[in-house]
């Protein structure tokens, strides 16, 4: 019986090839989408998931209330991860952990490699396992080095590395040191938080640091005891941190409340200098469900169309079926019949949707910026390919198998079966995928105004052509701006700590106003930094030599601090910023207009500039370039660099660039509905353009008669697409409130956002009923020119 119902459908599929094809093509599509899919949830869902002791395992964050945006910071006094894993019977073992990027010269070329220092415990607690080396000794000493396999490979080729020396430079350090390899690991799991490319024991840069703990790019990590729950160790921190972190209290080095974070819970985490320290990429819990949320609208999609196509064609399978019935089918035989069918059509699109699959894997993998990979062997990949095509053809084919297997055969034999589009289900399936594809057009035009708002507005500053690189010390600075002044392609050159752009990290600090405590952000400048970046002057004066005091106790503030202290003259009053060391003193001699150092998802914060000589400290050189120079300024940036810096790799940021990153998420989501608008929007005009088809062959007759009896080719057309109009608006009525909720909630997180109007709503329903219109034209406009003689012949 099974190979009599695999016959019938093979010979049905090339019967009716047009039929065949497109629904093989929309399946083969969302077969594609969906694997592709699966692999990123996938990959999001079982982010750490490989540590063996992953549920005991937490990192140590801190909260600080009473601070600017609420800070969560991961980025504590690691100092503290010893007294931890002493006195809290708790914590079986703590690791303090140190990450940078430098580069390394190997052959003449440079390699940037990801430096990770770490307390020994990190291949005890954590599952990084050894190809070669013990790992109770491997970080044993401070000078001992561990590679991953790839990293030895690159150094030492096929040859053994355990023993030899690789010399490392350490981050902030002039110093190269000698380093011997006592450990091989792994190649680190594409889906871990943690990354490294060289593993070194931290005692190793606490010696060349030893306040590394409180500035380097730095966590703690700790692994409970068996059967601890992380609740009942964050109710003892309170009394832990008085008692045993006194002078870290005082010093004001731990401030905030402490908590832990499940290691499963990071890659999703939100707080901030967080996710990516150590490497691993930054994930949104969020977007494993948006993408669920796509590939089920595409399914949905697929579904629909297939159902439409099956029904809307009983007409050319009717006699078939009464036949069947006639001869003694029963219904559920019937049934079995079309959901082989479905079946066989889902198998088949099965081999193009991995061919599909396949195809846009490396574009995908560079949209989502993952390395995820089709791998058969492996048997939740093997379970996704099997399952998926058996449930779309089963769900696909549940509704027309009822439906046909539902015909009575007396009305089939004398022509009296009236079907087709006209049905309510059928007409609601139609509907809702021109809901889906102007819903999701909606949703793509709002996200894309409102990115197109967020790179137009004004930052407060001249982010155009200001190029920021990072040097040493004031002396150098001084060196730059001699070398850089006068020439043709440069406009301005200051230094700054942060620098212009949103990456370098603005240093939160307590202000005293009037015995209240505010939080600011604070910037160190020099004299000609305002002028270089385009900022405006609200009040008072920027920073001059000719005032001896300004380099001292002279300090400008933006127009959000004087709102919030409430002064109408600002101008010569006094601050107070509360130190370590006590209170210092300033007087306000200016204020600038607002101007932003983060993202626009946030309203611009409290801030104040002072003036500092940067003896020793970093320095972000700030470097305008007039208009059209761009060339030339920076082979000139390169060659000074080169002469001045000749031991550094050229590293440089265009600010502008640097504000425009902040948004690659909403761009890639961007693109992703955008695509997912597109797909729909193609499954929705194949499965329109079928029903079209169709419907000239069941009217056939009735439009020759109607050509006969004078009707013009607009006459025709109009005939056959009134009832796709009427459903395109019905469509638009049930998509502009789902696509308003959605774009407005998205539009939440956003201090400065447009104002939806109704133009994005009206245009996406004209775009869809105009994409709509001629795919019904086509087949409406080659119907109404035919010949009614042919129609009519055998009449």
């Amino acid at each position: 019986m099974l190979r009599n119902y695999l016959t019938v459908a093979f010979r049905n599929l090339l019967r009716y090839k047009v039929y065949s094809f497109i629904n093989i093509s929309g399946l083969a599509l969302a077969i594609g989408c969906c694997l592709l899919i699966f692999l990123f949830v996938w990959n999001e869902w079982t982010y750490d998931t490989f540590h063996e002791n992953a549920d005991r395992i937490y990192r140590v964050y801190e909260k600080d209330d009473d601070a600017l945006l609420s800070r969560f910071s991961a980025q504590i006094d690691i100092s503290i991860g010893p007294v931890l894993e002493e006195q809290c019977a708790d914590v079986e073992q703590a690791v303090r952990m140190v990450t940078d990027h430098e580069i390394i010269e190997h052959e003449g070329k440079p390699l940037g490699e990801r430096q990770l220092f770490a307390d020994p415990e990190i291949l005890t607690a954590f599952s990084f396992p050894l190809a070669e080396g013990d790992p109770t000794t491997a970080l044993k000493f401070p000078y001992s080095v561990v590679l991953t396999q790839e990293t030895a490979k690159r150094y030492f080729g096929t040859e053994n590395p355990l023993g030899k020396t690789i010399v490392i430079p350490f981050f902030y350090d002039e110093e190269f040191y000698d380093c011997t390899v006592t450990g091989i690991a792994e190649d680190i799991p594409k889906n871990s938080s943690i990354q490294f490319d060289i593993l070194l024991p931290y005692e190793a840069i606490e010696n060349v640091h030893p306040d590394i703990h409180r500035w380097g790019r730095r966590s703690l990590y700790v692994q409970l005891a068996d059967g601890v729950e992380a609740d009942n160790l964050e109710v003892q921190f309170p009394t832990f941190v008085k008692e045993q972190l006194k002078e870290h209290l005082e010093a004001n080095t731990v401030s905030g409340s402490l908590h832990l974070q499940p290691l499963r819970d990071i890659h999703f985490g939100g707080m901030t200098n967080a996710s990516t320290l150590f490497g691993g990429l930054k994930g949104n819990a969020a977007y494993p469900y948006i993408l669920l949320g796509i590939g089920f609208l595409i399914v949905v999609l697929v579904i629909a169309n297939f159902s439409n196509l099956a029904i809307a064609g009983v007409s050319t399978r009717a006699r078939e079926i009464g036949v069947r019935k006639v001869l003694g089918a029963d219904r559920r035989q019937l049934m079995r019949q079309f959901w082989m069918e479905a079946i066989l059509t889902s198998a088949i699109a099965l081999i193009f949707g991995l061919g599909l699959a396949e195809l846009f894997l490396p574009a995908f993998n560079a949209l989502m910026q993952r390395e995820l990979e089709i791998l058969y062997t492996r048997f939740d990949t093997l379970v996704a390919v099997l399952i998926l095509p058996l449930s779309i053809g089963l769900i696909a084919g549940s509704y027309p198998a009822i439906f046909l297997s539902n015909l009575q055969p007396a009305k089939i034999v004398k022509d009296t079966l009236k079907i087709g589009g006209k049905s309510p289900f059928s007409r609601g399936l139609i509907a809702l995928q021109f809901s889906l594809c102007i819903f999701l057009v909606i949703v793509m035009m709002g996200i894309t105004r409102q990115l197109d708002f967020l790179k137009s507005k004004n930052l407060g500053m001249d982010a155009e052509q200001l190029v920021s690189l990072p040097v040493h010390g004031r002396e150098l600075l001084d060196l730059f701006k001699n070398e850089l002044a006068g020439q043709e392609s440069i406009a301005g050159v200051a230094g700054a700590w942060p620098g212009p752009g949103p990456g370098a990290g603005a240093a939160p600090r307590n202000l005293l106003v009037e015995g209240e405590k505010i939080k600011v952000f604070k910037f160190w400048v020099d004299y000609d930094y305002l002028k270089t970046v385009g900022m405006e002057l609200a009040a008072g004066r920027n920073f001059a030599r000719e005032f001896s005091t300004d380099a001292t106790e002279g300090v400008l503030i933006n127009q959000t601090l004087a709102d919030q202290l409430g002064w109408d003259h600002p101008v010569g009053r006094e601050l107070k910023e509360i130190e370590t060391s006590g209170q210092r003193h300033f007087r306000i001699i200016g204020v600038v207009e607002d101007f932003h150092f983060t993202s626009l998802r946030h309203s611009v914060s409290p801030a104040v500039l002072h003036l500092t000589d940067w003896e020793n400290g970093h320095i972000f050189l700030t470097v305008k370039i007039r208009p059209g120079h761009i060339p030339v300024a920076m082979a000139l940036l390169e060659e000074t660099w080169s002469r001045l810096m000749s031991d550094e790799v050229f590293r440089y940021e265009f600010v502008d660039e640097e504000f425009d990153a902040l948004y690659r998420e909403e761009e890639r989501w961007e693109r992703i509905i955008r695509f997912a608008a597109g797909f729909a929007i193609f499954i929705a005009c194949l499965g329109t353009f079928g029903l079209v088809s169709l419907a000239v062959a069941r009217r056939t007759k009735e439009i020759g008669i109607r050509k006969v009896l004078g009707a013009s080719v607009t006459d025709i057309v109009s005939l056959l697409s009134r009832e796709f109009v009427i459903l395109v608006i019905v469509a638009n009525l049930f998509a502009w409130p789902a696509a308003y909720s959605a774009v407005q909630r998205w539009l939440q997180d956003f201090a400065y956002r447009i104002d939806l109007g109704p133009g994005i709503f009206v245009l996406g329903g004209v775009l869809t009923l105009a994409i709509v219109l001629l795919t019904v034209g086509t087949q409406a406009i080659k119907s109404a020119l035919s010949n009614p003689v042919d129609a009519l012949r055998y009449e």
